[in-house]
Parts: C-alpha cells; sequence; structure tokens
C-alpha cells in the first residue's frame, strides 16, 4: 500500500527532473499521524530560488502531497480584485479575498499538484481580471497565445503563432477591458474578449487598426486610444473603432492630431495625457522628446529635446505619469546586479519650459502607477514606497522583507509579495498603513503544531499555522517552534545521496513495521541518471559593442559564466568594454590581434611565426587593458583558418575553437538582397540551433554588427535561446570547461 503512495508523490518531480537540474530536498519531518512535512528547494538559472512546503499522509494509498505555500514569482487579480493570482514554477495559485482560502490549480492536472517546474511564458491579465492572455510554448522559439476566462474553463486562440516571450505579450487592454488591441505578424486588431468565443464574431481583416507593433498603440484614456504608424499620430474613439475598421477606406483609421518629426520604431517609448494634445517620446538611444499634439497633420512643436545618456554595458529605459500637461519621466538603469534610476518633471510655465530633477530613494525601481493614477508604488528591494504625483512627495512607506512582486488592489490598498511571505498592505492612517499577513511564500522554519498536527511555519520570529480542514492559514499562538522528530512507531525518515544528478540528495524512509526495508521515498531520484550534457555560449566581440549591455544583463539574470572571443580591434576600441567582461568574471579567449581574414590576407605572410606574435600581442594588450589573463582559446577572425594557423595556435599554448554553427545572425539585411545567401530571424536562428545541439556544441553569438542592419538581433533575444537551451536538457558552462579539460585557465584574479 505504501509503494503506491511513493509512485504517486513522485510525479510531482519527474518532469522537473526531466528538464531542470538540482532539486534539493530539506528537513523532512514526521506528526503521530505518519503525515510527513518536507521542503523542495529547485535550482536553475534565471529565477530566484526558494523552498515550497509540502505534506503529504504517508497512511493513505491515494494520498496526493499537498503544496502549502505560494512563492510570488508574478501576481496578478481576477474577479475585480477578489481572488489573488500567484504564478510560479509548480504552476498556478489562488487565494480568496473572501474566504481566505488558498489552492493550487494545474488545468492539465485536474486541479492536483503542478508536475513541472518550468520557465512560464508572459501573461496579460484584463483590467477586471475576467480574462487572461498568456503564451503558451510550440517549439524552443516559438508559441501561441491563448486567452481564456478567468475559471479556465473556456479558451480560445488568439495569436496562433509568435515568437515565444517570457516577459511580454503583444496586447493592450482598454481601462473598463471592452477592448484588447493585440498584434499579429506585424498588423493590429482589436477585439471584445468575449467575442471570440461566440460564432457571430466580425471578421478579423474588419478589425484591423493598421500596420505597427503593439509598443504603436497607447491608451490616452478609458474611451480613446492612439495609434502611431511611420509619422502620424492618430486619435481612435472606441466607439468608432468597428465603423471605422468597416469604412476605413471612406473615413480613415482615426483622426490625424499631429506628424512626428522621424518615422516610429517598434523599440520607442511613447505616452500622451489624458487630453490628447502633449506627447512624450523616449527612443531606444536615450534621445527624448516632449512635443505639443497639435490635433491636426502639422508637425508637432517640440517644446523640449533631451538625452539621457547610456554607459556602455547599461541598459535603460523610460516610464512617463502625467500631472496635467506635465510629464513625469522614470529612468530605470541596470549594470551587472547594481539598478539605478532618476526621476525628472517638465513644467511649463508662463514664460519657459523648465527641467524639474525629483528626488527618490536610493536604488527605487519598478514603479507603478495607482489605478486612479494619483499616486505611483515603487521599491528599493526591502522598503516599499507610495509617493504622490502632483506634489511628488513621499505619502507611505513601509520596511517589509525583500521583495519579488507587488500590484495595486485599489488606489489604497497594495499586496505585497515577499521572499517570506504575502501581505495586504492597507493605506490607512499614518505613513506606514497597515499590514496584514495573508500566507507564507516559501519555507526554512517549520514543525508540526503537536496539539493539532497543524503544520506551522515561523519566520521573524511569528508563526503561522495552516488549518487543514479549511486550507488557510492563520498566527500561530505558538511562541516558538516546536521541536521536529524525523519518527515515530511505523517509519522513520532522513535525507541520503541520490544516483539521480538531476537531485543533490535523496529523501529516504524506513519501514519499522512488517518486512524491514529501507527505501528512497521518490522514483525518480532513486533513478541511476548521468550529468546533462553541455553546451557553451561564445560571444565574438570584433569591432562592435551594440549588443554588449544586453547580453551582460541576461547573463547575470541566469548567473550564467560564458565566453568572450575578443580581437585587438575590439581592445582598442572598447577598453572599457573589455574591463567589464573580465571583472564581471567571465571567461575571455582571443580572437587574434586583427580583425584580417587569415586565408585571404594580403601584404601578410601568414605562418606560424604571424600566429604567435599576432595571439601574443593581443594577450599582452588585454592584460594591459583589463590586468587579467587571457584563457587559452582562440579562433581565427571569421573563424576562416587552416591547418597550418591552428597548428601555428598550438605551438602558441592555445587550442582552436571551430564554428560547430554558421553565425547566422551576422547575416544583414542587405547581404540578404545582394547575394543568394539565407536569412533568418533570431527566433529561426534559435529554433535551428536546438534542432542541431549536441554535447560540447559551442554556439556562437555576435556582440554587435558593424556593417548592415538586421530585422532584430539574436544578442536581445538571448533569453530566448537560453531558455530554450534549458529545456532540450543542456547545461550552459564556458568554452573552457568543455575544451581546456585539465589545463590551466586564467579566470580572474586581475594583477593589477
Amino acid at each position: 500500500m505504501k509503494r503506491n503512495f511513493f509512485l504517486q508523490i513522485s510525479l510531482i518531480f519527474f518532469s522537473a527532473t526531466l528538464t531542470y537540474p538540482q532539486i534539493t530536498f530539506s528537513n523532512p519531518i514526521l506528526n503521530s499521524q505518519s503525515e510527513i512535512l518536507f521542503s523542495v528547494t529547485h535550482n536553475h538559472s534565471g529565477e530566484i530560488s526558494y523552498s515550497t512546503l509540502f505534506s503529504a499522509n504517508l497512511n493513505e494509498e491515494k494520498s496526493e502531497p499537498c503544496i502549502l505555500t505560494a512563492f510570488p514569482e508574478q501576481m496578478g487579480l481576477l474577479s475585480n480584485g477578489k481572488t489573488l493570482r500567484l504564478k510560479n514554477r509548480y504552476g498556478i495559485s489562488q487565494y480568496s479575498l473572501d474566504t481566505g482560502i488558498l489552492t493550487h490549480t494545474n488545468k492539465d492536472n485536474n486541479n492536483k499538484i503542478p508536475s513541472e517546474s518550468v520557465l512560464h511564458g508572459a501573461e496579460s491579465i484584463s483590467p477586471d481580471g475576467k480574462w487572461i492572455c498568456n503564451i503558451e510554448k510550440k517549439g524552443p522559439a516559438s508559441g501561441k497565445v491563448i486567452i481564456r476566462n478567468a475559471s479556465g474553463y473556456t479558451e480560445t486562440i488568439l495569436i496562433p503563432e509568435l515568437e515565444f516571450s517570457y516577459t511580454e505579450v503583444p496586447v493592450k487592454w482598454s481601462a473598463d477591458s471592452s477592448l484588447l488591441i493585440y498584434e499579429k505578424e506585424g498588423i493590429l486588431y482589436f477585439t471584445e474578449p468575449d467575442a471570440m468565443f461566440k460564432t457571430s464574431q466580425i471578421p478579423e481583416y474588419l478589425r484591423k487598426i493598421g500596420p505597427g507593433s503593439i509598443n504603436s498603440v497607447y491608451w490616452a484614456s478609458d474611451k480613446k486610444l492612439i495609434y502611431i504608424t511611420n509619422d502620424l499620430v492618430y486619435s481612435i474613439p472606441i466607439n468608432e473603432m468597428y465603423t471605422r475598421a468597416l469604412y476605413s477606406d471612406f473615413m480613415g483609421i482615426g483622426t490625424i492630431i499631429g506628424r512626428l518629426p522621424f518615422s516610429f520604431d517598434s523599440s520607442d517609448t511613447y505616452s500622451v495625457n489624458t487630453n490628447c494634445n502633449r506627447m512624450f517620446i523616449a527612443k531606444a538611444n536615450g534621445t527624448f522628446y516632449y512635443m505639443r499634439l497639435p490635433g491636426n497633420p502639422s508637425f508637432n512643436p517640440l517644446l523640449h529635446t533631451g538625452t539621457e545618456i547610456v554607459a556602455l554595458g547599461e541598459t535603460s529605459k523610460f516610464q512617463i505619469f502625467w500631472d496635467g500637461l506635465s510629464p513625469i519621466i522614470w529612468i530605470e538603469k541596470s549594470k551587472g546586479n547594481e539598478i539605478t534610476s532618476k526621476v525628472f518633471k517638465l513644467e511649463q510655465d508662463e514664460t519657459s519650459l523648465k527641467k524639474i530633477n525629483l528626488s527618490t530613494p536610493n536604488k527605487a525601481q519598478k514603479p507603478i502607477l495607482s489605478p486612479n493614477k494619483e499616486k505611483v508604488l515603487f521599491t528599493d528591494k526591502t522598503n516599499v514606497f507610495v509617493y504622490s504625483i502632483s506634489q511628488w512627495k513621499q505619502l507611505y512607506n513601509i520596511n517589509y522583507e525583500p521583495i519579488i512582486s507587488y500590484l495595486w488592489n485599489d488606489s489604497d490598498s497594495i499586496y505585497l509579495g515577499g521572499e517570506y511571505s504575502v501581505s495586504k498592505w492597507e493605506l490607512l492612517g499614518g505613513q506606514t498603513g497597515t499590514l496584514r499577513f495573508l500566507f507564507p511564500s516559501s519555507a526554512n522554519n517549520y514543525s508540526w503544531n503537536p496539539d493539532n498536527n497543524n503544520p506551522v511555519v515561523f519566520f521573524q520570529e511569528v508563526g503561522y499555522e495552516y488549518e487543514k480542514e479549511n486550507s488557510t492559514w492563520k498566527k500561530s499562538d505558538l511562541t516558538s517552534i516546536p521541536k521536529s522528530t524525523t519518527g515515530n512507531n511505523k517509519y522513520r525518515v532522513f535525507l541520503g545521496t541520490s544516483p539521480n544528478a538531476d537531485f543533490t540528495n535523496a529523501p529516504y524512509v524506513r519501514y519499522l513495521t512488517g518486512p524491514a526495508i529501507t527505501k528512497i521515498l521518490y522514483t525518480p531520484a532513486a533513478l541511476e541518471k548521468k550529468a546533462r550534457p553541455k553546451v557553451a555560449l561564445s560571444f565574438d566581440a570584433t569591432d562592435n559593442a551594440d549588443g554588449l549591455a544586453a547580453i551582460l544583463h541576461t547573463l547575470n539574470k541566469y548567473n550564467i559564466q560564458s565566453t568572450f572571443f575578443i580581437n585587438g580591434e575590439f581592445l582598442r576600441r572598447y577598453p572599457d568594454a573589455a574591463i567589464q567582461i573580465a571583472t564581471e568574471n567571465h571567461e575571455c579567449a582571443s580572437m587574434f590581434y586583427t580583425a584580417t581574414d587569415l586565408l585571404n590576407s594580403e601584404g601578410f605572410i601568414v605562418d606560424e611565426a604571424f600566429i604567435r606574435q599576432g595571439l601574443a600581442r593581443n594577450e599582452d594588450e588585454f592584460f594591459a587593458t583589463t590586468g587579467y589573463e587571457l584563457a587559452l582559446l582562440w579562433h581565427a577572425p571569421y573563424y576562416k583558418a587552416n591547418q597550418k594557423i591552428i597548428k601555428g595556435g598550438q605551438l602558441a599554448g592555445y587550442t582552436y575553437i571551430g564554428n560547430g554553427f554558421t553565425a547566422a545572425d551576422t547575416i544583414t539585411l542587405e547581404a540578404f538582397a545582394q547575394n543568394d545567401v539565407t536569412y533568418l530571424s533570431s527566433a529561426e536562428i534559435i529554433e535551428k540551433i536546438i534542432r542541431q545541439l549536441k554535447d560540447k556544441a559551442v554556439i556562437p553569438v555576435a556582440v554587435g554588427i558593424n556593417n548592415g542592419t538586421r530585422s532584430d538581433y539574436l544578442y536581445n533575444k538571448l533569453d530566448l535561446l537560453i531558455g530554450a537551451i534549458l529545456d532540450a536538457g543542456y547545461d550552459i558552462v564556458t568554452v573552457g570547461n568543455i575544451h581546456l579539460s585539465g589545463l590551466p585557465v586564467a579566470e580572474g584574479n586581475p594583477q593589477k
């Protein structure tokens, strides 16, 4: 009877072990009723590690393990704010604000415990909480957008094919949730969400707005949509959407209210005030424009232009809030683990326009506008602040645990998802308001209440108890954590080693009655499995550093140390970039001193001496620039080499790294137009890489492209590539980890 239970409970982790390594079990404890508590931690790239608490009854043959905590990786509100929705690697958890009941659901598993630990695609919830749009994976870099009602019982495909994303769904909701704008193959459409499930839905081609990306549209008010195509700015009243779509040949797609002095780009960020007479645009290079919307096809009169300098290796993003005619601009910059913000306001008086710098707490980040657009919420990781928009002063502040996510419930209350707990913050009375605990998000210190056999979790010296009968959490009467035990008169549980490389350990159970037996509690942990195959990402830094900030940001997010092949030209042009790469502990290798094609070099005799001198000079200049040594790895410029060139490098002590994959991300639109070459989008490149993936493969990615353009760049889709590699069952390591086994590799320990 007990063996059947072990098989069932193992299904929780079976799929996860096929996808992500390093599952760790902690602190299994029993109570007098043979119920077991234990925690599980998944350690994989790109996500914070946390301990999730489980319970199960060893006496019951068909007992399903129960998740007791819910980590707030993502949070949203359903059913007009009555249900708090949490999304994490175990699936979906929902907390009822009316009953206090915490449930864990998964549509593919009949509301049982989710069977996978996954990196989820992005999702977008309608403001009224009745509809959810989310991206589901179809292939390594492709997906589809599903729209469903909040109950999950009704769903349909909104966008059948698009590039997968972990962060953004290409949709925008109207404030009253009555209308949804979505992007499909470069065209913008609109729909009423409930009409998607009716046979009488107007055909899509009659709901067309026009060409553009989802960034081309902006809801200026509850009833007015702004749309930009090329350099024209349109205003479209919501009550005219169907009429204008049906008669677009006669009426046009909207009323032209302005014209830009440049063509709008999908990477631009813009915002329009409620009266639609002011606009602010920020371009990707940090240039911004504040302008008047004249209400006709005339060029928009510029009121102010400026540039926010973006340092090398730094990413930035803009958010705009409005105080009447005055935009408040929040600029958030990130470099490695460091995030900084600055805020300023553009204010027009009778004679001039003033730029006013506004103060924020140190390391402020992630601002969210309140539903009434009068307040802004942000954090510095452990403190949460609420500021007024009009006066820009602090209204409320509370010191909290490390913040994972947060959102407005209404304009006077906020949900805080912390590393240890989820709470509701009521902005009532004083500057700290009132904080109400809802449930724990993770568990490090836990035990059984000996009086009633309820699970109890302690943090910040306060205990919280789970009432099993009604699935609710409440503050416990216990003042200290009870003593735990690993055995009773039927079983003893403990942790031991696992033959499965996906597990750092395994929970064991010892039967104390009946036939003597000791076995691993979870079937997958008992199966012998070797370490996962490994691949390396290599970044070629030749003569352009456009993608460096995006690359370093993503590698830092996923906690991946990678390999950069650097040549002399990059060192001369971007010494600070080379220093940053080295000081962030990435493996640095050589791409020779010059970018010359070694197989077709005029004026040079490419012999052993030439190769050795070129490698030595690049090595010495790298050390002089960074204070670090290069790893003993190299590849020729453009991967063009023969045996004589490779032999020369070997005699200099270097291991040559060939390109197992064609560097398709350097093929430009210009080359495609002029030559017989195949152009692939970044998503298509990723799909091709995954199809050809094998153990010890080296995947090249260009840091930048100096000549020509592309419609997109692989370095901007690095998170998609990394996620696809992990999903395919591979670990990502440095090139040296694969090709320099047993050889010394210089990585770090600067000499100056």
